[in-house]
């Protein structure tokens, strides 16, 4: 159940990297590599779901705590540094 956390919290820190890639790609109008990213992450989503539902059944809620432990950490980080860049 370990395992599947600390993947799930991978997981989510990756897709909040997608995230911010993604959104900054809308706001400067850079479409092509919007839908890129989107594919990209909606890939990452389908894999994810469909190893951890076919595959690791027992594990669904240790999973699901390690992505939310994974979510809040990276995105607390991400603000970290964009403040440091600011400087």
């Amino acid at each position: 159940m370990i395992i599947a956390a600390v993947a799930a919290a991978a997981v989510a820190v990756f897709q909040f990297y997608l995230d911010t890639v993604l959104f900054r790609s809308v706001f400067e109008s850079k479409a092509v590599k919007a839908i890129g990213l989107l594919m990209g992450k909606l890939a990452l989503y389908a894999g994810a779901f469909a190893l951890l539902f076919l595959c690791f059944r027992d594990y669904v809620t240790g999973a699901a705590v390690g992505f939310g432990l994974g979510l809040f950490p990276s995105i607390f980080l991400y603000g970290l540094l964009t403040l440091r860049k600011k400087r």
